[in-house]
């Protein structure tokens, strides 16, 4: 499931969606020289003990530390840690008046905590659960949508440690209070509801309710629909992500006339953005024409598959000439993945130079960072050498010695790794049968 702050976002940067705006009372940040200017003078107003001084440095330490949270979490955490005794001194002196602020606060604070102490975390979300069911049934404006992104991140929670019966229940609570309020404000709710759906949809296919899935996941693509034809710069890619979710579930469940539709429904929002976007569009649109070629390879629709997959290669290509070292491995793979298609249609001359082409881009790769890419380069040399080894067997077993060394070294430096003794062992004995025919 996607997790979500207390605005909203998506935990890991959502591709195109920005924070879902609540109705909670948010106004525009300051920036954060003018938050910690009044941070200081909060806290010295503050030492008179009132009532509305403590409120204010309360408020002051929330602004900051949303301000903080993903460039200095363990200051946001401080903050907030700061400020929720303060609400919690101030909701006891006037019981109910400051509840609210309490449960949004460790909701933020459950939220940055996510990944570094989940166990708090979980406790954390139990309270504002506890403490908002019963707010957002006399205020929903108000409180349901800190509700229903609080389910959301304790089930992600839950689902993580494996506790799927809670947080199915949660995801599927979180999902209705944002039906609702998409009902009610679109403008405001749809995004939030569309995550919803594919979070939802992603969890349920993992509990193998296939049909469950489909359903939220086509929910969740017409939401995006509507979404991106107002705002095509922020949507179209959480469109074309949604319809790839789909063509993925239905080519798992074997509908694969079923999935070529939401695959190029993908690919027409990728080509749509590209058109304004390149850099922010051609990465989407290389995969997804990797996808919908592999697709149609099954189907036995040789032709198309390859035009795609030379599109592929041609936005990686083209990315790569602005920005080689980010983009230079999806070209060297896109390579890869053409030469190995027009290798497995019997092409094996046709698929030399696409073959050549990542072998040379993985060892460039390579001699700058050979931890993130001396496996890439070994796994090229094999495929290069298995290409070659029927008619130029010199340089094949070349290649073969190149991968073998390579994963060799892999192997020892990293003894967990039973792919590079695997993958070693296979380089060796292809050497072997090489230098024995007959065995």
């Amino acid at each position: 499931m996607e997790a979500r702050d207390g605005r909203g976002g998506a935990v890991g940067g959502a591709p195109g969606v920005g924070p879902c705006s609540v109705a909670d009372g948010c106004v525009t940040q300051p920036s954060e020289h003018d938050a910690r200017e009044r941070l200081g003078e909060a806290r010295a107003l503050a030492q008179d003990g009132d009532d509305g001084h403590l409120g204010g440095l309360a408020a002051s330490c929330i602004d900051l530390a949303s301000l903080l949270g993903g460039r200095d979490p363990a200051e946001a955490e401080a903050l907030y840690r700061e400020a929720l005794p303060l609400w919690q001194f101030l909701d006891a002196r006037h019981p109910g008046e400051f509840l609210g602020d309490v449960a949004r606060t460790r909701a933020d604070l459950a939220f940055l905590l996510m990944g570094r102490d989940p166990a708090e975390a979980r406790v954390l979300f139990r309270e504002v659960l506890s403490d908002l069911r019963p707010l957002a049934a006399g205020d929903p404006a108000e409180f349901l949508p800190c509700l229903a992104r609080a389910c959301d991140n304790l089930a992600a929670l839950l689902q993580w440690d494996g506790l799927a019966g809670e947080a199915e229940a949660l995801s599927r609570e979180a999902l209705s209070a944002w039906r609702d309020l998409a009902a009610s404000d679109p403008a405001e709710f749809l995004p939030c509801l569309a995550r919803s759906c594919d979070s939802r949809a992603f969890f349920l296919k993992g509990l193998d309710r296939v049909g469950e899935a489909e359903d939220l996941l086509r929910e969740s693509i017409s939401a995006w629909r509507d979404l991106a034809a107002g705002d095509p710069g922020e949507f179209l890619p959480r469109l074309a992500d949604s319809c790839g979710h789909l063509a993925s579930l239905l080519e798992d469940a074997g509908d694969l006339a079923g999935a070529e539709a939401p695959h190029r429904e993908s690919i027409f929002a990728w080509e749509a953005l590209a058109s304004s976007d390149p850099g922010a569009a051609l990465p989407g649109l290389a995969d997804s024409r990797t996808d919908l070629a592999e697709l149609l390879w099954t189907l036995d629709r040789v032709g198309e598959a390859e035009g795609l997959l030379r599109g592929a290669v041609s936005a990686w290509r083209e990315l790569g000439a602005s920005d080689p070292g980010g983009f230079l491995p999806g070209l060297a793979g896109s390579c890869n993945n053409l030469a190995v298609f027009l290798e497995g249609v019997g092409r094996r001359a046709d698929a030399e130079a696409p073959m050549r082409e990542a072998l040379s881009l993985w060892r460039d790769l390579a001699a700058g960072d050979p931890g993130e890419f001396l496996p890439e380069l070994a796994r090229a040399c094999s495929n290069m050498a298995l290409l070659l080894e029927r008619d130029r067997s010199w340089e094949a077993e070349a290649l073969y010695r190149e991968a073998l060394s390579t994963y060799e070294a892999l192997a020892r430096a990293d003894p967990g790794r039973e792919d590079y003794r695997r993958r070693a062992g296979q380089a060796r004995a292809r050497l072997e049968r090489m230098a024995d025919p007959s065995a």
